[in-house]
């Protein structure tokens, strides 16, 4: 009930859906989408899948981001924590129950999300080719790339409402939680190009490292990993200097999501009542 009367959240979906079509139109217009032409018919596909996926992990980052920050903190700011607990709700079941909240809130954007972007490009693809035949004879590790890349696309959304709800719940209110919530991943997008350019003029440290155990360059890179090596989102955002297999990769993504967990659990659970 709270997400849904969260206005701010249905004007950021508004916005994201509005410059979704305007990308599509875009799309329709740059020569290298051409499902006319039998050639670039695979092509067309990856670009599409560049710039969706690109657009996901800006838009539901930002939109989950700020509404699961705001679904915690704002219990702590207008003081209902207090009558929540009161009422014999334990600390972690409250927890719990806006990350499942919020992890709801992911899936619907997702599923909505994809289901705008196969629409439309459903009638790109008319308005080009006046058929669905490209759709229909691509190759079938095409379907497949795309399978992983709603993959990287889930696995995104479900680290930004980690990231919020932990935040939130460390800064125990609605303005600290939401600003840190969303200068995390720029914070840590720019840390790693900050490494990438000391590895680059041969400083020595442990820079090479670092950059491979941030977690939003590993979550920028992981779309190349799971598209069988294709470098769908190559040079659009900060990847790790190493570049681990996929498996490490995953393996630093869950590592953080455990730990923020278990951080915003320890931080609730050493609390008293009244906070």
């Amino acid at each position: 009930m709270k997400l849904r009367r969260q206005r701010p959240t249905w004007v950021l979906v508004v916005v994201g859906v509005l410059l979704l079509g305007l990308a599509m139109l875009l799309l329709a217009a740059d020569p290298a989408v051409a499902f006319a032409r039998h050639s670039l018919w695979a092509s067309s596909v990856y670009q599409l899948l560049l710039v969706v996926q690109l657009m996901f992990a800006a838009g539901a980052g930002l939109i989950l981001l700020t509404t699961t920050s705001r679904l915690v903190g704002m219990e702590y700011s207008f003081g209902t924590i207090r009558v929540i607990l009161a009422r014999g709700t334990g600390r972690i079941q409250l927890f719990l129950a806006k990350l499942a909240s919020a992890l709801v809130l992911a899936l619907m954007l997702l599923i909505g999300y994809w289901l705008l972007v196969a629409l439309g490009t459903a009638i790109l693809v008319l308005h080009q080719a006046g058929s669905l035949t490209p759709l229909t004879e691509l190759p079938g590790v095409v379907w497949v790339n795309l399978g992983q890349a709603l993959l990287s696309c889930a696995i995104s959304a479900g680290s930004c409402v980690v990231v919020g709800v932990t935040i939130s719940t460390l800064a125990r209110s609605v303005t600290g939680g939401m600003l840190v919530s969303v200068l995390f991943f720029p914070i840590d997008n720019a840390l790693d190009l900050i490494l990438i350019q000391l590895h680059r003029i041969a400083v020595p440290g442990p820079w090479v490292w670092v950059s491979d155990f941030l977690l939003g360059p590993s979550l920028n890179h992981l779309p190349t990993l799971l598209t069988s090596g294709r470098e769908v989102s190559a040079g659009a955002l900060p990847a790790p200097i190493l570049h681990f297999s996929l498996a490490a990769t995953l393996l630093v993504v869950v590592c953080w999501l455990v730990t923020l967990t278990l951080l915003a659990a320890l931080a609730l659970a050493r609390r008293d009542v009244l906070a």
